[in-house]
């Protein structure tokens, strides 16, 4: 039990009729029963009592000794005198765990890893087979207890040891549990320390004392790092048995089920959401009243008539099997209208039509009824959806991987790691040909990027075809004024929903979630909400700055990526060979970067390797930048080859379509499996040369392989692939991807968080943690769709396209304002532009 020798000391004072004075008494007898019965050899007498009278145990709260000693008072009744009277005391030890032996266990584990020996034994850091969380609920029935958990935190390295779970006395606080591990710590590791020296310590003795008196340090959680550095904290090891009295790892209790009121900030979110819910369900009843009154009307010449007023009909693409779509414009006057006489002036009347007209247009823009044809709303036979196909494909398999690692990186997690991870056995999943779907889940995000260039570079060129660099540059300010209204609003919206409700729908023990992401996203919110996340990983001030919402890097990077897109197309409306070349030697530059940083840091792509590979290569814009920048490549081909009327010679479209389908497998193949030999041992089996090569060039070549089938898809050469990835089901999912980027690490939190042991690792649990994920995760986003999304996107259309030029209006306010049908008649003219993940976005209508 964690307060091990407290505890005995207080059997032992009842025994003798005593009583429990202060925490220095029941330690020194706690002590003396140590050291008769030798339960816990390694600790000194003499260094165990003068322990009992540091300010730890001084300082421990009166309340929680005269718990301890109630609870062993009772048992000793109960022993003695009266079996049939309830011992507290008995029940909550059996409740907790042995903590102290796995504290023993952690530090022994601690000296092998500073010394080099046996890294991968049953207790590795990194198995985090070291953690027993005892019985919560049984220690949550008995009478005045609480239930604490204490992690053994080694601030070098990425992960700790724990938790071990004690049940003590409410009075004894998490502050308490904290001072006596610390003590144990002081107490036991230098002579775990000495005997792994195989010398004498004697003569550092008084670096002990120094310890006991000094106090612990103040602790405050900031859980894991990114990075692991083992050589600091070997560093620190020999410090200590120099003199140093820094300790190799901290204690750190939290005590209590960890719930979370509903505080004003969480009302305030909530209030938010239910107006735009009251919002969105107002305006739908309006505008079915409205169209109640039309269906009402009599019909006339093509046209509905009711007072006055006219509504054009016309009639759109739909889904197959779907029913015909209406838009109905804005409202404007009918000449041959049945009419009362209306003696308005005539610029009073038309401003007032003008306002009707943009009332209407927000009420119409707002209602369900539109928000629900747009999601029914595909394109069917342009040879485009086949991006919709590997949008929801690569969506599907970022929730994969996800799903996967959440219980890796979070407590409790899985009860098997090592049946998980090949820290010991090389058939663990993760080394096996199906594993490797699991490690390579990255370069689903690569596809977003470069799909993402694809469409601004290949739209923004068709949008300006017959006008000059001049033109690009300007309409640059209203390009980045869209896209940062489409994504900013729900991006924020969900994030502050993570942030503050979404604890108040988690109960348990294990607060590390919520106590660290949602304090950083309360700090730091503004970094997300200017997308310089990835930018400033330590801070503006230099502050050390972890990231809030994590799978926000995405954004801040494709948000980043898309500022630049302008001067690349200014460049190429200059000059299309300089403007082909330019974004192919920033894509020869980044690739170098992340080769030198892989070289430097000694980065390593293997998930379990503990390496800087994250916050130095992962997150940042520079090195993740030539998926992108293939994609703005692509794009700027593609139009090259469409605008010039190139078309592959049927006698070669057989040959073309054999090499670039090829190509695209081996590419899959080779930067899927390729790394298998290696990623069957933790640490992998890479050199660092194969290493720094993988790390450089396997998502480039990833994504060069996704331009080759995406060109057979485009060109109807992609077969069966293309059959598969143009299937409507995509066209409709597709709509929900943005939505479910954002919103799936809810949904791991919701169920993982919840829980308070850990999860064996089976592939049927998988498989349902998984189906789970994905499909509460896909409800959520369609709801967040018709609520949310389709309405903030059909305002900013009307938005902006009141912010145009008036010249301009007429011919591009269908594709801002996002209520033009799809056009069918071109196959290329109406790719759509929304956010790579997904949503709704701006669609081009090629101008004849």
């Amino acid at each position: 039990m964690a307060i091990h020798w407290l505890l005995l000391g207080a059997t032992a004072l009842v025994a003798q009729a005593d009583f429990c004075k202060n925490a220095s008494t029941v330690c020194e007898a706690g002590c003396d029963m140590i050291a008769s019965s030798r339960i816990l050899p390694e600790i000194s007498p003499s260094l165990c009592r003068a322990g009992c009278y540091s300010p730890m145990i001084q300082g421990l709260d009166d309340g929680c000794i005269s718990g301890l000693c109630e609870w062993f008072r009772g048992l000793n009744e109960s022993l003695l005198h009266n079996p049939t009277k309830e011992a507290v005391g008995l029940e909550a030890y059996f409740t907790s765990s042995r903590a102290l032996a796995g504290f023993t266990l952690g530090m022994t584990d601690l000296l092998k890893l500073a010394f080099g020996t046996n890294t991968n034994s049953w207790t590795s850091l990194q198995m985090k087979n070291l953690q027993a969380y005892g019985s919560y609920d049984g220690c949550k029935m008995l009478d005045g207890t609480e239930y604490c958990l204490t992690r053994l935190l080694v601030p070098d390295v990425q992960v700790g040891y724990g938790p071990f779970a004690t049940c003590v006395p409410r009075s004894c606080s998490a502050d308490d549990i904290t001072k006596v591990f610390y003590l144990y710590e002081i107490l036991i590791f230098p002579q775990l320390l000495k005997l792994s020296e195989q010398a004498l310590y004697g003569e550092k003795l008084d670096i002990l004392h120094g310890m006991l008196h000094d106090g612990p340090p103040r602790i405050s959680f900031e859980g894991p790092k990114k990075s692991a550095n083992f050589e600091g904290f070997r560093a620190r090891v020999k410090k200590l048995s120099d003199g140093n009295i820094t300790l190799p790892a901290v204690p750190y209790t939290t005590c209590g089920e960890k719930t979370y009121p509903v505080d004003a900030d969480a009302i305030t979110m909530i209030v938010v959401l239910c107006l735009l819910l009251g919002v969105v369900v107002g305006a739908t009843f309006i505008f079915y009243y409205f169209r109640s009154r039309v269906g009402r009307s009599e019909k006339k010449d093509g046209y509905e008539h009711v007072e006055g007023m006219k509504i054009e009909e016309t009639k759109v693409s739909t889904p197959p099997g779907g029913a015909k779509r209406k838009i109905y414009e804005s409202l404007e006057n009918e000449p041959n209208a049945k009419k009362p006489i209306d003696t308005t002036p005539k610029e009073d009347k038309s401003s007032m039509n003008s306002q009707e007209s943009l009332v209407w247009e927000i009420m119409g823009a707002l209602s369900l009824t539109k928000s629900w044809k747009s999601f029914l709303t595909i394109r069917t036979g342009t040879g485009t959806e086949a991006m919709d196909g590997v949008r929801v494909i690569s969506m599907c398999w970022v929730v994969f991987g996800h799903t996967f690692l959440w219980p890796y990186y979070s407590s409790p997690g899985w009860s098997n790691l090592s049946d998980v991870i090949p820290f010991v056995k090389s058939n663990a999943v993760t080394a096996t040909w199906s594993g490797q779907v699991i490690q390579s889940a990255e370069f689903s995000v690569d596809t977003f990027f470069f799909m993402s260039g694809f469409l601004a570079a290949f739209i923004s060129l068709k949008k300006l075809r017959g006008k000059g660099a001049l033109s690009a540059a300007k309409s640059a300010p209203l390009l980045y004024l869209n896209r940062w209204l489409r994504i900013t609003p729900v991006y924020m919206l969900i994030l502050w929903f993570y942030t503050l409700v979404l604890p108040v729908m988690t109960k348990g023990p294990n607060d590390q979630f919520y106590g660290l992401q949602t304090r950083d996203c309360k700090k730091y919110w503004w970094y997300n909400f200017l997308y310089i996340q990835t930018v400033f990983p330590r801070g503006v001030n230099g502050e050390d700055v972890e990231m809030c919402y994590g799978v926000s890097w995405y954004l801040a990077d494709d948000m980043m990526f898309f500022w630049a897109t302008p001067p690349l197309l200014v460049i190429f409306l200059l000059n299309k060979y300089i403007g082909l070349l330019f974004p192919f030697l920033l894509s020869c530059g980044s690739i170098a970067a992340a080769w030198v940083l892989a070289w430097k840091k000694q980065l390593r792509f293997s998930t379990f390797d503990q390496s800087l590979y994250t916050p130095f290569y992962y997150n940042p814009p520079w090195t993740r930048a030539p998926a992108y920048l293939f994609g703005v490549i692509f794009g700027m081909g593609y139009f090259i080859f469409k605008e010039k009327k190139m078309n592959i010679p049927r006698r070669l479209q057989g040959p073309v379509q054999i090499a670039l389908a090829s190509f695209a497998a081996v590419i899959f193949a080779t930067t899927v499996y390729g790394p298998k030999k290696g990623t069957e041992t933790v640490p992998s089996g890479f050199s660092y040369a194969e290493n720094n090569a993988y790390v450089a060039l396997s998502k480039p070549a990833w994504v060069m392989g996704v331009g080759a089938m995406l060109f057979l898809c485009f060109e109807n050469l992609g077969g069966p692939v293309q059959w598969f990835l143009s299937l409507p089901i995509f066209g409709y999912m597709s709509k929900l991807t943005f939505g479910m980027y954002l919103l799936h690490p809810c949904t791991l939190a919701l169920l993982f968080f919840n829980r308070v042991l850990p999860l064996r690792y089976t592939a049927v649990n998988f498989s349902v943690c998984f189906i789970a994920v994905l499909f509460g995760t896909m409800v959520m986003a369609f709801f967040v769709f018709l609520f949310i999304e389709s309405p903030l996107a059909s305002l900013q259309g009307i938005l902006m396209k009141r912010l145009m030029p008036k010249r301009s209006r007429k011919k591009q306010s269908k594709a801002l304002s996002h209520q033009s049908p799809i056009n069918t008649e071109d196959k290329y003219a109406n790719i759509s532009t929304k956010p790579l993940l997904g949503g709704k976005g701006l669609e081009y209508k090629e101008e004849k």
